[in-house]
């Protein structure tokens, strides 16, 4: 499961990247919060932390407490992160206005350092 999460992640984040690049900064938003959540996914799962449904308040909350305050495996930085990555994601596609270059630009480069963080962690914890 955790690899599939991986390859997911990997692959939405190369997305959020292309959409990105030709100006498309709503999809690029929705594509860098899934790159997050799925690499969220698979570090839980790295540590047998699971959930079959993988509900979004569920990730985050166990994201929180098992791998940032309870194992401090993570900085805690990374939990405001993660939630202002979705709220700019939720105004991306819910909200009728065009979300600005200068928050997207924001959002890709938080989703990238926090795809990145994870998935150092968990290319040293094999």
């Amino acid at each position: 499961m955790e690899e599939g999460f991986i390859v997911k992640a990997e692959r939405n984040i190369a997305s959020a990247e292309r959409c990105f690049a030709v100006g498309d900064y709503d999809t690029s938003a929705n594509r860098a919060y899934y790159a997050c959540f799925h690499a969220a996914v698979a570090v839980l799962g790295r540590y047998g932390i699971e959930n079959a449904k993988n509900p979004h308040d569920w990730v985050q909350s166990q994201l929180a407490a098992e791998l940032v305050h309870r194992r401090k495996l993570f900085p805690k930085d990374m939990i405001p992160m993660l939630l202002d990555i979705q709220r700019i994601r939720h105004s991306a596609d819910y909200e009728p206005k065009i979300l600005p270059k200068s928050v997207a630009t924001k959002q890709l480069k938080q989703a990238q350092s926090l795809v990145q963080t994870i998935f150092q962690h968990l290319e040293q914890h094999r």
